[in-house]
């Protein structure tokens, strides 16, 4: 199998969605009035952050293993070992968000 030549990332996503996800909770803090509906629904522990973090860990554990599978190719297999301890700490931070590492 023949490993495809890496790409740039759009300016959206390099940019951009580091931007939105720092700024997009203090912007919504702002702009809703009410902050009752802010600390349940944003900042506590069933709110919009700690889930949109246990859904990129999860995320980030399809990608690692994905990428664990490819490194099966290169030589230098210091770099598998290294992808299969980052699949490990993403499933660690989806299981702790997920309050199963408590």
């Amino acid at each position: 199998m023949r490993i495809a030549p890496p790409q740039d990332l759009p300016k959206s996503l390099s940019v951009g969605l580091p931007l939105f996800v720092f700024l997009g909770p203090a912007i919504l803090t702002l702009l809703i009035p009410n902050q009752e509906f802010v600390e349940i629904w944003i900042e506590s522990e069933r709110g919009l952050v700690e889930n949109l973090t246990t859904l990129l860990a999860i995320i980030g554990v399809v990608v690692a293993l994905v990428a664990v599978r490819r490194s099966a190719q290169v030589p230098n297999q210091l770099l598998t070992v290294w992808l299969v301890l980052f699949t490990l700490g993403f499933l660690y931070i989806s299981a702790e968000e997920t309050s199963l590492g408590q």
